[in-house]
């Protein structure tokens, strides 16, 4: 009897409340998209002093995801 009520209490204990976990998740979250985000723009300033072609690359490089993404999708329309 007292060991239920002792492992009940420490099943009660050991369990994160909701929002504790939520606000750690939404911290790390928000700290790894600013440094990625940091970092890219560390990376671009780098690359256009280092390669001349570099910033008609990056003006370019949308339409060429939206073509590669288009393939993919006629890939998958037509392969399920």
């Amino acid at each position: 009897m007292l060991r239920v009520r002792i492992s009940q209490f420490l099943d009660q204990r050991l369990q994160a409340p909701p929002g504790g976990m939520v606000g750690a998740f939404s911290f790390g979250l928000a700290l790894t998209m600013v440094a990625t985000d940091a970092a890219a723009a560390w990376g671009v300033r780098h690359a256009e002093k280092r390669f001349r072609g570099f910033g008609e690359i990056a003006r370019r490089a949308p339409y060429l995801s939206r073509v590669l993404l288009v393939l993919l999708a006629a890939y998958m329309a037509r392969h399920g």
